[in-house]
């Protein structure tokens, strides 16, 4: 049982990468930045915070589209692992698989990112900074992507709200 739900999880996460990489190259060069935080009414009961997981990619690595995708698959399995350890990230990993699995993809350099990490662990919030193994494209120990999250919006904007969109 424990295997299968490795095994969905890590579709999940492979499928959220292949979705960011796709969107990758299309996004905006504008800059444009995703802000907002709002409630959703469930037919159950009274409104409850969006949650949301975000993969940050260290842009100053200039990973492949394919290599992008990897490490915010590994990056997002990473984070449902660490969620599943508590009772308030049982709580928050439910409430965000209700609502859809919101991920948003953004970028930063490896500096940023490593601050960020930082931040986010002094606050509680969850997260997983992937080191690559050095097998491809990048060395061995390089940080590749910071998985943030679940957690509500309004918490995770705290942190992430100057940040570009993939």
């Amino acid at each position: 049982m424990k295997l299968l739900h490795s095994a969905l999880y890590f579709l999940a996460g492979l499928a959220s990468g292949i979705a960011i990489a796709l969107t990758g190259s299309s996004s905006s060069s504008s800059g444009e930045r995703r802000t907002s935080s709002t409630s959703t009414t469930s037919a159950a009961g009274p409104a409850e915070p969006e949650m949301k997981m975000v993969l940050i990619v260290n842009s100053s690595l200039k990973m492949g589209k394919g290599k992008i995708v990897a490490q915010g698959a590994h990056a997002a399995c990473g984070c449902v692992e660490n969620a599943e350890k508590s009772a308030a990230g049982r709580r928050r990993l439910a409430a965000w698989r209700r609502q859809g699995q919101k991920k948003i993809a953004l970028s930063t350099t490896q500096d940023d990112l490593l601050r960020l990490e930082r931040s986010l662990r002094s606050a509680g919030i969850n997260c997983c900074l992937i080191a690559d193994a050095g097998k491809t494209q990048i060395a061995a120990g390089s940080r590749t992507v910071l998985g943030v999250g679940p957690d509500t919006e309004a918490r995770i904007n705290q942190f992430t709200s100057s940040l570009r969109l993939l």
